[in-house]
């Protein structure tokens, strides 16, 4: 048995959180006081550790820890308790496991037990690691107190966990868009911290009709965003999108030189990705449509699963014509399909990062020596 003594029961958080963890939840704990989760059908009060595991079946678990085993602490467990059982799948309580041991606590602690059991509640033990000691009994929830609770849950997650299906709908709800811009958000803060260590920054960032982030060698005096060859992530009615985006201007021109100069190792290049990632590569022509947007009046399009000597000669032949009516783009994208596996994962940044990685070798082409 652990004499581990907790002085407070937030001390006891991070112990029951990690037993969660392990057994597979997303959770989040009321630590600082008041970052907890907080539902309008609980009277104002913060769930002290909240665990969500998504899957068929919804799982939503609840843990209203204690120090000790006095009575007024009890009382008050059981009360709470038995409200969350209104909101949650599972309910447990927790206590101290030098307590629950305690020969003194004896007949306390069956008395606990008895009752938690009447009403459905489970009992954990913490100790330097949890323990279930009561079983907690399942009860079932409407589905709109299930959409609240998920709301709820990921207003305050602090790490990016996957997209859900639905969540490419809520894109068009004014109600529910925070929610899952608070998730796009997530993804983007931890592509952020890897693209760094590339010798990428964000360097611009929108949230109107359409939400991205782009990123790109740190910009030079006088130089915007757009101008400079960049990787976009965005948010699409239909997924998640990753781009390399290299627009008409200095940069294009100097690709163009350098195809002229060296046209097998751009094609060296291209025909590397057939075997790296699974993208589109397009030569588009844009055009303005108004304020800072553009479309595309006509594009050439090559999937790199399929391409081949032909079709790069035909890019580069597109790549050196000069636009009449609006601007050349070279593009380089990849879906991340709202009904992929990879989207629904916590592991979606581990693909963008690879799409991404697998496009540098091109990005270093077009952007060493600058502009020059």
């Amino acid at each position: 048995m652990s004499k581990l003594f907790f002085k407070d029961e937030e001390s006891m958080y991070e112990v029951i959180k990690n037993y969660l963890v392990d057994n597979g939840y997303q959770v989040i704990i009321d630590k600082p006081r008041g970052f907890g989760v907080k539902f309008k059908a609980l009277k104002g009060w913060i769930i002290d550790v909240i665990a969500v595991k998504k899957g068929k079946n919804l799982e939503v678990i609840a843990v209203e820890a204690k120090n000790n085993l006095g009575s007024s602490s009890v009382l008050d467990a059981l009360s709470k308790a038995e409200m969350y059982r209104n909101v949650c799948t599972r309910v447990y309580i927790a206590f101290p496991e030098s307590d629950i041991h305690f020969k003194e606590n004896k007949t306390i602690v069956q008395e606990i037990r008895q009752e938690c059991e009447r009403r459905g509640i489970g009992i954990l033990e913490v100790g330097e690691k949890c323990r279930e000691l009561v079983t907690a009994v399942p009860s079932s929830l409407r589905v709109d107190m299930l959409r609240e609770i998920l709301h709820e849950f990921e207003k305050k997650a602090t790490s990016f966990t996957g997209f859900e299906e639905e969540d490419f709908a809520r894109f068009y709800s004014e109600d529910e868009e925070d929610i899952v811009w608070q998730k796009f958000k997530l993804l983007v803060q931890d592509l952020e911290q890897r693209l760094k260590a590339k010798g990428l920054v964000r360097t611009h960032e929108a949230r109107g009709t359409s939400w991205w982030y782009s990123f790109s060698k740190k910009l030079s005096l006088g130089e915007r965003y757009f101008d400079v060859p960049h990787f976009t992530v965005s948010f699409w009615g239909e997924g998640i999108m990753a781009e390399l985006i290299v627009r008409e201007g200095p940069y294009l021109n100097t690709l163009r030189r350098k195809i002229k100069k060296n046209p097998k190792k751009f094609e060296k290049i291209l025909l590397g990705l057939k075997n790296k990632i699974s993208s589109e590569i397009k030569i588009m022509e844009r055009v303005h449509v108004g304020g800072y947007q553009t479309d595309s009046s006509s594009e050439y399009v090559v999937y790199s699963r399929f391409i081949d000597e032909s079709h790069i000669r035909r890019l580069m032949h597109l790549l050196q014509k000069k636009s009449e009516k609006g601007k050349i783009w070279f593009w380089i994208g990849h879906l991340f399909h709202l009904h992929d596996d990879e989207t629904h994962s916590n592991k979606l940044v581990d693909h963008i990062e690879k799409f991404f990685d697998a496009l540098m070798e091109i990005y270093t082409f077009i952007i060493d020596n600058g502009s020059k």
